[in-house]
Parts: C-alpha cells; structure tokens; sequence
C-alpha cells in the first residue's frame, strides 16, 4: 500500500503536480472537502514519513547489491588477487619459512604482552608490572603520570587507573585549573597496585564572608569539658565536676576521653573518669594539645613546633613524623581522616598525612593576626576565624 501510494506520489512530484490537496486525497482526506487543516498536516507528516522509510530501504537495497557484485567480481577474478600458482615451490618454500619464524618470534611476545610483562630496557630484561590507582576530588581532576596523562575524575568514576608500570618510582600529578596541584612519587612494585585514594585538591582562592551575627560564633559557646591548674572538670548544671587530676591534654570522642597526663602517658576513660586504660605503654613529650582524628582510629598530638600522629588500635605505639615547623604552631584540627588544618603564624595551612615521599601542604589566600583564632566546623567542613573587631566564616573547604 505504502509502495503503490509512494509511486503514484513520485510520478506527479517528478512531474511537478504534487500539491497538499494531492497528498490529502492519495491518503484519504480532502481539505476542500473536509476543510479540516489538522488532517491535511497530518497527511504531510504521513507521507514525510513514508518518503524516508522508502529512501532508506532503497539505499541498504543499492549498498548490498554493490557488495553482491564485487563479491562476484571478485570470485570471477581470483587469480588476480592471489597468484600462487604463478610462484616457484622456493618462493612458497621461503614465504612458509618466514610465517613460521614470524608466529614463533611474535607469539611468545604477544602471550607475555597481555600477562602485563614488558621490556625493561634500563634493566635490560623482562619484568612484570604494576599500577597506580589513583582517587581524587573534585571531578574532573587530571591524573598525570610520569608526564603522560591517565584519564580525568568524573561524576561516575572519581578513581583512575594507571596500569601496566614498570616497577620503579614513578612521578604523580594530579591538577585542575583554580585549584592546587598535588605531587607525589611513589613506588610501582611488580603484580601490584600502589594505591592514592585519598588526594584533594583545594581551591586556590577560599572566599570568606563576614558574620553580623557574631551569637553564630563557636568561640562563645561554653565547652562540656576545661582544665584548670592541670585537672579536668566538666560542666555539669553550672557545676564544674572533677574528672581527673595532673593532665597536660584531652580531647572528647563518643563517650570516652582521651587525655595525656603529666607523667607524658595517654589514658582513656568515660566521662566519669572511671574505668581509666593506659592506651600506649609510651608516648610523645612535650605535648601541646591532642586531637582524635574523625573516623576514631587515629590521634594527633602535636607541640609548638611539631606534628606527629599515631593509630590507636595499634599494638605498638609508633609516632608518624610529619613535619616541623620554625614558626609557632597555634591550633591543629582534622580536617577528614586524611588531612589536617592549623594556624602556623599568619598562614592558614592545610596538610595531607600521607608522608610517602613529599608532604603536600598549600596555604589559604586569607592571613591571620597574632590574636585571631581558628575553628573548624567538622560537619559543615567551614573555617571560623576570631578576629579583634569581626567573625569570618569560609566556604566549604572540602568540594
């Protein structure tokens, strides 16, 4: 039907007397008739339709009748395309010996190739390799490796992964326009994937706004639990209760304090001060302050000039170096499990904890006063800065 009505449509377009009224009788309606404009549109669109349907099916008819004919052509002349019988037997003789070096020579190659072997050529030998997968924020950072690009962050897929490295040190970088780079070298070893799961790259410009409302302000809140003269109270109904006697530092986590005591050990209670635990048979001395990372596996102790963390639920008491610093160290707060953020004389600074190889530290645009405070909003992830006369209050620090 579609094919009858699709000839008698062409017959009268290639000879120029195809018009709507036309259409609309060949398909069945007649707007002289019915008047009806809707019909006629719809007539339009019907044989529209019909028209490309109809170039469509003529076009794959005419592409499969061209293959049909070289396929005939090209059975017709075979001999053209493949001569042998016009080769002597040593001609055929060599061309065998040759496929037969070639499969032998590329095959082994090919096999050792896709079990992720490759030619060390410093080495001067055959090694297996690794990888580096890489998890970063935000979206769309570059992953850049030995200063050939690995892929992009996205939405779907904030990991890229680097395969098929030679076992050695391999250089790492990872950038975004506006916001910090991030470099590192880390070591590749054979049949396995070094791992960079945690990197953030921060804004380079981190905007700050000021508060009227300075009641906002965590600085005026009255905190649970002080020391004074060297022992922890807590208040309770406006009554400050006796915890324990001779500590130096404490920090809250859950329903349990942590505190360094004067005789440079770290203990844990409730908030009784009862059921007191020694958590290390040794510590870190001098301490200034302790802070328990968020997730509650690690505590970060620090002094004026130094900052080291250690994990909590480790047999062994080691004390991780990060780094240290001529200028004074003010506040020191966790950022996330797997960075930190302190005052150090006028600069506001964010550190990574990783201490493979270099330490990744950057420095925000806004510049502090020896009497500004800091504080860190954890759930919010926003920076409070006390100054003389005003509250600040940054943007989201982590994207």
């Amino acid at each position: 039907m579609i094919v009858s009505k699709l000839a008698q449509i062409s017959q009268e377009a290639f000879a120029g007397f195809v018009s709507p009224t036309k259409i609309a009788r060949i398909y069945g309606t007649n707007p002289t008739i019915n008047k009806n404009p809707a019909r006629t549109e719809r007539a339009l669109e019907m044989v529209t339709i019909d028209l490309l349907y109809l170039r469509l099916l003529m076009s794959e008819t005419m592409n499969i009748i061209y293959h049909i004919i070289m396929f005939v052509s090209m059975v017709k002349n075979w001999k053209n395309y493949v001569n042998i019988y016009n080769m002597t037997k040593r001609i055929r003789f060599i061309i065998l010996v040759i496929c037969v070096v070639l499969f032998f020579v590329v095959s082994p190659y090919i096999v050792v190739y896709s079990l992720g072997y490759r030619i060390d050529f410093e080495g001067k030998k055959i090694t297996a390799t690794g990888g580096i997968n890489v998890r970063a924020l935000p979206q769309g950072a570059e992953v850049i490796v030995d200063s050939k690009s690995g892929g992009k962050t996205s939405f779907l897929s904030p990991t890229v992964f680097v395969q098929n490295l030679l076992p050695k040190k391999h250089s790492i970088l990872i950038r975004k326009d506006g916001y910090f780079s991030y470099q590192k070298t880390l070591e590749v070893k054979e049949k396995e994937v070094t791992r960079l799961d945690q990197v953030i790259l921060f804004k380079e410009k981190i905007s700050f706004e000021k508060l009227a409302d300075k009641t906002q302000s965590p600085f005026a809140k009255q905190e649970q639990f002080f020391i004074k003269n060297n022992n922890l109270y807590q208040n309770n109904n406006d009554k400050s209760v006796l915890i324990t006697k001779n500590i130096i530092a404490f920090d809250v986590y859950q329903n349990n304090i942590y505190w360094v005591g004067k005789d440079n050990l770290l203990y844990k209670s409730d908030f009784s001060g009862t059921n007191k635990t020694q958590v290390f048979e040794s510590f870190y001395s001098p301490v200034k302050n302790i802070k328990i990372s968020p997730d509650g596996q690690k505590i970060l102790f620090y002094n004026d000039n130094e900052i080291l963390y250690s994990y909590l639920n480790s047999k062994n008491s080691e004390k991780i170096f990060l780094n240290r610093f001529s200028e004074k160290i003010g506040d020191c707060f966790w950022l996330n499990d797997d960075y930190l953020i302190f005052n150090l004389g006028e600069k506001i600074v964010i550190s990574e904890i990783d201490n493979r190889d270099n330490l990744n530290m950057v420095n925000l645009s806004q510049t502090l006063l020896p009497a500004d405070k800091i504080y860190l909003d954890q759930q919010e992830k926003k920076l409070y800065i006390s100054t003389k006369d005003d509250l600040l209050l940054s943007e989201k620090l982590i994207p």
